[in-house]
């Protein structure tokens, strides 16, 4: 068998069923994507929304995929927290994404992940990997990057490259970040909530990068700040009633624009002379 493109038709919530997938002619595919060693680009192109039932690791899937798109015709729900699409972890090409349903819980190893855009849902998707994807573009729309999902804990679960509103059409995007590794981090418009984990670099030139909604503590190695806002309050108050510092800078801060950096009372902010 040859790779082929596929696209989901499913008359049912079954991924793992061969009449839900057909070519992109129309003709049956005879197969479903994971089944065998093709390695098929799946395609997600509207002509069946309905939701997709997620599973549990290695149940269904002993092969990658070749990539998948989600076009924003596609309104149907991916997977739960518990039970989210679980791919093969080895590489599953490229993720783009586009969908417009109410949830989408993607466990996997993508090498290259493009948002386009969202549902605006809190869940709209959620992603989270064994080893940590390579690329990542999100130009619209709310991610979470999770380091728990399918109740496993994935350690290395992250991003080496994350860039945020960056490029044509982009429209606030919303990210959370609650994944143990991001190395290098470039923010340029939208907003960022970073609730756990290491950051290596930020390189941050517009946007909001915020650190309010979690007391877990964290570590920025370095930072560069040419413009938006930093904002490093954590709001958590110790049992001292002063609060208790939860974010960790390794070097200090080089800042040549933007707003200035706020931080919790009894943090001392190091910054670098530019």
């Amino acid at each position: 068998m040859a790779v082929e493109n596929v696209a989901w038709d499913g008359a049912t919530g079954v991924w793992a069923l061969s009449t839900n997938w057909k070519q992109l002619n129309g003709t049956a595919a005879g197969h479903y994507p994971g089944e065998d060693a093709e390695a098929d680009v799946c395609f997600m192109d509207g002509r069946s929304s309905l939701n997709i039932t997620g599973w549990v690791y290695g149940s269904i899937l002993g092969n990658p995929i070749g990539g998948l798109t989600v076009s924003e015709d596609f309104r149907g729900s991916l997977g739960t927290q518990d039970l989210p699409l679980t791919f093969d972890d080895a590489d599953n090409g490229t993720l783009t994404y586009s969908g417009q349903g109410s949830e989408a819980w993607l466990l996997g190893v993508f090498a290259t992940v493009n948002v386009l855009a969202t549902g605006s849902g809190d869940d709209a998707l959620h992603l989270s990997t064994e080893t940590a994807y390579t690329l990542m573009n999100i130009l619209s729309g709310k991610v979470t990057l999770d380091s728990q999902l399918n109740g496993q804990t994935n350690p290395s679960a992250g991003v080496v490259t994350l860039t945020i509103g960056n490029g044509p059409n982009v429209l606030d995007p919303v990210v959370t970040i609650a994944a143990p590794v991001t190395t290098v981090l470039n923010l340029y418009q939208g907003t960022v909530y970073w609730n756990s984990g290491t950051i290596t670099q930020l390189n941050q030139y517009g946007g909001n990068f915020l650190c309010s909604r979690s007391v877990t503590s964290r570590t920025l190695t370095n930072a560069s700040i040419y413009g938006g806002n930093c904002d490093l309050r954590t709001g958590y108050a110790g049992a001292s009633g002063g609060s208790t510092r939860t974010i960790v800078l390794t070097n200090p801060i080089k800042q040549y624009g933007g707003e200035p950096i706020k931080t919790d009372p009894g943090m001392t902010l190091q910054t670098a002379t530019i």
